[in-house]
């Protein structure tokens, strides 16, 4: 039946899950006539990507997010690798999440936040959800759990030389997020080697 394939259409996104298939009326049949016919690929258990040119990355980070389901984001070591801020490829997608929800993918590193700020610095970048390149720095550097100081420092003085951000910038993503008091002493020491 040709109606599958309108259907399909509707789907905006590139990757998605079987829930929201079947809320604009793909059934499970379906979604396997139209793995078989190439027009998707079954990501994981439940989890359907189009056919597309995204690269690699961009689908993995995708199907992280179309796993987590809504509010959570792409963040720190997978923004890093995003952004080219850092020479490493993180082994797993890491991702914040709100306190309560978890995942049991071992491809999946969650961050969990009692409050992530979803409104402030998160960007729908070709259909990854992360923080910008902003929050990312601001993220790295207030963040000692995760990243180191001097890793941190690493990745605000790369967004600093390539000129993907500004110490205004970072100064007033950092108020935003109500870290300033935590990062002022880090945002001078840049201040001091890049003025």
């Amino acid at each position: 039946m040709e109606n599958k394939y309108k259907k399909l259409n509707l789907i905006k996104k590139n990757v998605f899950n079987a829930k929201e298939a079947k809320k604009i009326g793909l059934d499970y049949y379906d979604l396997k006539v139209l793995v078989k016919e190439n027009l998707l690929q079954k990501s994981a258990r439940g989890i359907y990507q189009k056919k597309s040119s995204s690269s690699y990355e961009d689908e993995s980070l995708q199907n992280a997010l179309v796993h987590l389901g809504e509010k959570s984001c792409i963040c720190l070591l997978s923004a890093f690798s995003y952004y080219e801020l850092t020479d490493e490829i993180p082994e797993k997608v890491w991702a914040y999440v709100p306190i309560n929800k978890f995942s049991h993918l071992e491809s999946i590193k969650v961050v969990r936040k009692r409050d992530p700020k979803w409104n402030i610095g998160i960007i729908n970048k070709n259909g990854v959800i992360i923080t910008n390149i902003d929050r990312t720095v601001i993220d790295a550097l207030s963040d000692r759990k995760h990243v180191t100081l001097a890793d941190s420092f690493k990745i605000a003085k790369i967004a600093l030389l390539n000129k993907m951000t500004t110490l205004k910038n970072l100064v007033l993503m950092a108020k935003k997020l109500g870290v300033y008091k935590r990062v002022k002493l880090n945002l001078t020491l840049l201040q001091d080697e890049y003025v």
